[in-house]
């Protein structure tokens, strides 16, 4: 059963006392990171850890991000298909850009074998 809020009508609010009660007692289906944790999503006022923040990360050039958002994701919840699609997707991003970067260096000594 969850607490009663920390507010009624007409209350004025502390910053981020919604916010708190809401990622405490577990509202709108997900219970956030305790404050303190390690990781992304840590601390009462972090951002929220979805698939989808991995994905915006992604489609926006941070890879590196993308892959902690994914990977935290998937230790909260392990069935998670698009954070599994979204770290299998930067896995093959990197393979491709590590045999981009083979074939660039032996086309580099190619050409300088030829002149």
């Amino acid at each position: 059963m969850r607490s009663a809020a920390p507010f009624g009508v007409g209350w004025q609010l502390e910053p981020g006392a919604f916010a708190r009660w809401v990622r405490s007692e577990g509202v709108f289906g997900a219970r956030a990171e305790t404050p303190g944790s390690s990781g992304i999503g840590s601390g009462v006022d972090g951002p929220a850890v979805s698939a989808t923040l991995g994905w915006l990360y992604l489609e926006q050039g941070h890879p590196d991000e993308a892959a902690e958002v994914f990977s935290r994701v998937l230790e909260l919840s392990p069935s998670d298909a698009r954070a599994s699609e979204g770290l299998e997707r930067i896995s093959s991003d990197r393979l491709r850009e590590r045999k981009i970067s083979r074939l660039r260096a032996f086309l580099g000594k190619v050409e300088a074998a030829d002149r």
